[in-house]
């Protein structure tokens, strides 16, 4: 976009390494945690430097994972000059591995099921023919977020952890009046978008923040008879999943993750495990 300045922050945990000799080679910002912080945590700390010290109007949130057609940025730039109530803007996401298939443009939300879709055939016909269309949830893994949205709400909330920041931070930006939107012409590649990619760490690590982020994220956003209505679909739907789990799997260490998952949401108030999870996965 004309007259636009940009600045690249880097976050790194751990040392420094010769991939972050090049980067400050080419003008990046380089910020480096003292241990390896949570994807919530991380953007946070780079958000807030980009607001508060830059002065930045927005501040893009991506994977380092991804591929960019070239103006996909001012793409999405330019979308906030045609929606002045844009609060959080996403691109539309491609796999690397199969280039024209789609993973993601947008997602909406069923608040009776307490379901949230990332592309389904209702988005692809809202989406058809327009360049920019007003959605629930666009997926951190690449999102454009306003300096109003972060001075009304904050932040990404850093309880959740491993997925789901993204439909908090969407619901809480809505709920103040400002739009969610995907842009169809700002376009990018996600080369780690399948699970089939996924570690056994990373796998392990789903089983407990799957069911504890969903649980927290419903307690935050739902209420009376949807509450009701999304909190028993949640929990037949899991039953499922944990019977066909216990079909698939004898791992007792596996189980326990998954069952502290749903107890670590339901005594959830403001304080969180994380360290200890993720401590008690490596020490396995």
């Amino acid at each position: 976009m004309p007259g636009a300045q940009y600045a690249g922050i880097r976050l790194f945990s751990g040392g420094i390494n010769q991939l972050v000799k090049e980067i400050r080679s080419n003008n990046h910002i380089i910020m480096q945690n003292d241990q390896n912080y949570a994807y919530t945590k991380v953007n946070n700390t780079a958000s807030r430097y980009a607001f508060k010290v830059l002065g930045s109007d927005y501040v893009l949130i991506m994977h380092n994972d991804m591929v960019v057609a070239p103006d996909f940025l001012d793409e999405l730039i330019n979308a906030t000059t045609k929606e002045p109530d844009a609060g959080i803007l996403g691109p539309k996401i491609y796999f690397y591995d199969n280039p024209d298939e789609l993973w993601s443009e947008g997602g909406l939300i069923n608040y009776w099921t307490g379901t949230f879709t990332q592309g389904c055939p209702k988005l692809t016909a809202l989406a058809k023919g327009k360049d920019i269309v007003t959605v629930d949830w666009v997926p951190m893994a690449c999102a454009l977020i306003s300096r109003k949205v972060y001075k009304a709400i904050g932040l990404l909330d850093e309880a959740f952890i491993f997925g789901i920041e993204e439909v908090d931070i969407c619901i809480r930006a809505a709920k103040q009046g400002f739009k969610v939107l995907f842009v169809s012409r700002s376009n990018i590649w996600h080369d780690g978008g399948r699970p089939s990619v996924y570690n056994e760490r990373t796998k392990r690590l789903m089983e407990y923040y799957t069911p504890r982020n969903r649980l927290i994220l419903l307690q935050k956003h739902w209420h009376g008879l949807q509450l009701v209505s999304a909190t028993s679909f949640f929990i037949l739907a899991h039953v499922k999943s944990l019977f066909l789990f216990l079909l698939r799997s004898r791992n007792r260490n596996h189980l326990k993750l998954y069952l502290r998952g749903f107890m670590d949401a339901i005594r959830w108030r403001k304080s969180y495990r994380q360290e200890k999870v993720l401590m008690d996965i490596d020490s396995e």
